[in-house]
């Protein structure tokens, strides 16, 4: 990271994944057409693209043996076997923001994106917009991590091991390198203890709440819309 006249000037890497699925009800092209347009918005990104669903961590410890914790989303998924393995790819941002720091030592701060996150907002009234991801990531570029920022809807709380949890937006992580093999193996090892106790495959919405009892995080108020980027916090 630089500092100079102008204060600090953090180099930023976007990171995002697609693993296709084949679901039933939601088209690979649908996808696609947001992935595209999400790539083509940032300066700097590493996308990793179709990655094998059996080359997930998730997948490669052994986990897919067990059941979703969460009720199925049948507008979303037309099966059981669906919903278990999109509940595995949703804890594997953290693979893929490893794997890009390993593979580029210059960025100070990784972004993980959700790859199909410009669909989200409409509900709010405030859907995401190209311009709204770019300026958040020259927001990203000035902030001084001290700690890491992360958007959520709610306050701190027990979280529910079998339901929903909205602390976190789980689309946009804020991995500063300072932080970021931390967050990794923390994360990591706190759904294998959620997994061990439960015998089941929660939302990554259930295990970031215990990671942050751990870490520095900064809770900004968001929804899954734009303001997931436009709250980002001004130091």
């Amino acid at each position: 990271m630089a500092v100079g006249t102008s204060g600090v000037d953090n180099t930023v890497k976007v990171v995002t994944a697609y693993v296709d699925l084949g679901l039933t009800k939601r088209p690979s092209e649908q996808f696609h057409v947001l992935g595209r347009r999400l790539v083509a918005c940032c300066p700097n990104i590493r996308v990793f693209d179709n990655f094998p669903f059996e080359d997930c961590w998730t997948v490669k410890d052994g986990l897919a043996k067990y059941p979703p914790a969460n009720p199925r989303a049948e507008d979303r998924f037309a099966t059981t076997e669906e919903h278990l393995r999109s509940n595995l790819i949703q804890h594997c941002p953290v693979q893929w923001v490893h794997r890009a720091a390993a593979e580029d030592p210059e960025p100070d701060v990784f972004v993980w994106i959700g790859y199909s996150v410009l669909k989200q907002g409409d509900f709010t009234g405030k859907p995401v917009r190209e311009a709204d991801i770019q300026g958040f990531l020259e927001q990203v570029k000035s902030y001084d991590f001290k700690d890491i920022p992360f958007p959520g809807i709610t306050a701190k709380g027990p979280a529910n091991p079998f339901g929903d949890n909205w602390r976190f937006c789980g689309s946009v992580v804020i991995f500063p390198r300072l932080y970021l093999h931390q967050m990794v193996r923390m994360y990591q090892d706190r759904l294998h203890k959620f997994v061990a106790k439960y015998k089941a495959i929660p939302l990554d919405l259930a295990i970031w709440p215990d990671v942050e009892r751990f870490l520095p995080f900064r809770f900004y108020q968001a929804e899954y819309d734009r303001t997931q980027f436009t709250n980002f916090p001004v130091r």
